[in-house]
């Protein structure tokens, strides 16, 4: 609601929080991605295949449409804990080598500040932003070779 924009946002059907919507031939998917403990292992393994389902779904549907993907999700999937995460993650790597088109991977998980190319899909970016109360403005151009920019610094 914050978003000053028009946008028409789709959700999910068998889980509401994950949405998506374009805007400037960018894909936005947001992600019900937590990181922690597994607390119940069914509801785990279905949420994450539910995620991965969503987000194939969608880079197949819009591949030609659009000329970069930004995921968002909280979890960090690469030092919080791999294995947990390959429901998700397998399929999500596949999906993106198929999409072909830069991705970036917003983070949470973690409270730092990392950016990294955690896999062998090397069109996948992952940024980890600082916790607390910063933010960070990131600007998505497909066509500089580095597609992502980021300021941490255009509130001050």
């Amino acid at each position: 609601e914050n978003w000053d924009f028009d946008r028409q946002i789709v959700a999910q059907t068998e889980r509401p929080e994950n949405m998506m919507w374009t805007q400037n031939k960018i894909l936005f998917l947001g992600l019900n991605l937590v990181g922690s403990q597994v607390h119940d292992e069914t509801e785990w393994e279905t949420r994450l295949t539910q995620n991965a389902q969503w987000a194939k779904k969608h880079f197949e549907a819009q591949k030609d449409s659009v000329s970069a993907a930004v995921v968002f999700g909280h979890a960090n999937m690469v030092e919080g804990g791999a294995a947990k995460f390959e429901t998700f993650v397998i399929p999500f790597r596949a999906a993106s080598a198929n999409f072909d088109k830069p991705i970036l991977y917003l983070q949470g998980d973690g409270h730092f500040w990392l950016v990294s190319r955690p896999y062998a899909e090397k069109n996948i970016l992952r940024v980890q932003i600082d916790g607390g109360s910063t933010a960070v403005q990131v600007t998505v151009n497909p066509n500089k070779e580095s597609p992502f920019a980021f300021d941490k610094g255009f509130l001050d």
